[in-house]
């Protein structure tokens, strides 16, 4: 029976649960009871502060607040609370990729990349036209530009910008490129067998002249055809320096990737030739469909390599490798004739070379 000295004290014993009073057991990594009966926490068993990198939280009625700053935003759901870095933007700081062409990134180490690097205000050989200008033209040789069979002329678009251009074919009316929304348009005259080739210069003290197996460069070249079964070639890539030729077959050494045929859509093909040993293609089984819009490149290694990609990537097909000699200078050039079923526009809207 219960009595002022033992209340507790019956016959039987009640054991207690969260539903209802009786004797319970205490951990005693937990909880410490005094002599009288008085039940603590120990400070070991639940977080009385937090430390952070600056200053200490106290729990207030058991409860923390994890609060998101500059660039972070914390999330509560169930059990779990989840810390995520936001997206960073120009106006606020956060999480941010890079991008994989301007920055090298290594166990955390960011580093420029040669193309992060503006070239057109280190490189005196590099050059970036965003073809958004009139070109100023003048003949080769002094006067007004001319477009008779053979012509040279220069073509300066800016920026200190000029590319040399050899007419081809029967000659030309349409001597200037077009200014249009896309870029420049150099589908000229628009005749069977007429073009234009567009180039660095054929000198080696011009600004876009590289010596193969010294220097490592490129050009690139955007540009979309309005018709592509009608433009037999179009073509993009380096050659040796040497004098204008009307087949693009007769320059003794060059490397190109580009357009040629009559199919629509058309086929995307190699054609290179080394030391005159004439000209050899490769298909390179990717095709180039009316009113198409592709970024050529052509990249020549240190080692003097030439390889080539189309829209940043590598051809399906490619050739066996090739490799300008030892001491060639070379230059960037464009070689474009109409076919039969006539290009229409031709529209360059970037033209990009240097030092890679």
């Amino acid at each position: 029976m219960p009595s002022e000295k033992n209340p507790l004290a019956y016959t039987g014993r009640v054991l207690g649960t969260t539903a209802k009073a009786g004797d319970l057991q205490m951990d005693s990594s937990d909880f410490s009871i005094d002599a009288h009966g008085k039940v603590s926490l120990l400070a070991t068993s639940v977080a009385e502060s937090y430390a952070g990198d600056s200053g200490t939280a106290t729990p207030a009625s058991s409860s923390i607040t994890i609060a998101g700053g500059s660039g972070i935003t914390t999330t509560g759901s169930g059990s779990t609370m989840t810390v995520a870095g936001d997206n960073a933007s120009t106006s606020a700081k956060g999480v941010a990729s890079f991008a994989a062409a301007e920055f090298d990134v290594s166990s955390g180490a960011v580093s420029l990349t040669d193309e992060g690097i503006r070239h057109d205000f280190l490189d005196a050989n590099y050059v970036n036209c965003k073809c958004q200008d009139h070109p100023v033209m003048s003949n080769k040789v002094g006067g007004a530009a001319t477009g008779a069979t053979g012509d040279e002329n220069v073509m300066h678009l800016g920026d200190g910008i000029q590319l040399e251009q050899h007419i081809l074919g029967a000659g030309q009316t349409l001597i200037a490129p077009v200014l249009t929304a896309v870029g420049l348009d150099v589908g000229a005259d628009q005749a069977d067998n007429e073009g234009m080739e567009l180039c660095g210069g054929i000198l080696a003290s011009n600004r876009l002249s590289f010596t193969a197996q010294t220097d490592a460069c490129f050009v690139e070249v955007v540009v979309k055809l309005e018709d592509a079964s009608g433009v037999d070639p179009f073509y993009v890539g380096f050659r040796k320096q040497e004098a204008y030729q009307a087949a693009i077959g007769s320059y003794t050494d060059y490397f190109v990737l580009g357009v040629e045929g009559t199919a629509n859509p058309n086929k995307i093909q190699f054609q290179t030739n080394l030391n005159g040993g004439g000209a050899a293609t490769t298909d390179s089984t990717d095709t180039w469909a009316d009113a198409a819009q592709k970024t050529i490149r052509v990249n020549v290694s240190a080692g003097g390599v030439a390889t080539g990609l189309i829209d940043a990537a590598s051809p399906t097909t490619e050739p066996s490798t090739f490799t300008f000699d030892s001491g060639d200078v070379l230059t960037p050039f464009i070689y474009f004739l109409n076919g039969t079923d006539l290009a229409g526009k031709v529209e360059i809207s970037s033209f990009k070379c240097g030092l890679q």
